[in-house]
């Protein structure tokens, strides 16, 4: 709960609530807040973290793709910049005007 205290303190409603509800905005009975809009609010709150926790896993293994599909195109950039290597014994630099 102390989160979303700190969450809706935060929010630019927090002082039109205040205004309305006064002090009494936080009163929770055995995890349930007396204010219905602050517990309907609590409850979005709760399943948003829910859906952002459930999202983690999933954007992990999204990640680790991404790393290997990176380290598959690093190592085939290195094998094609062996080869040019091997076929044209003299590098050759090339020039440019920076101002063209």
């Amino acid at each position: 709960m102390n989160e979303f205290k700190s969450w809706l303190e935060q929010s630019p409603h927090y002082a039109k609530l205040i205004y309305i509800y006064g002090d009494r905005i936080f009163i929770a009975r055995d995890g349930v807040f007396d204010n219905l809009t602050i517990q309907l609010a609590y409850e979005a709150f709760q399943h948003q973290q829910n859906v952002n926790i459930g999202l983690i896993p999933t954007l992990i293994e999204q990640n680790n793709q991404l790393i290997k599909i990176n380290y598959e195109q690093n190592a085939q950039i290195n094998e094609l910049l062996i080869q040019l290597s091997e076929d044209d014994p003299e590098p050759k630099t090339v020039h440019k005007n920076l101002d063209d």
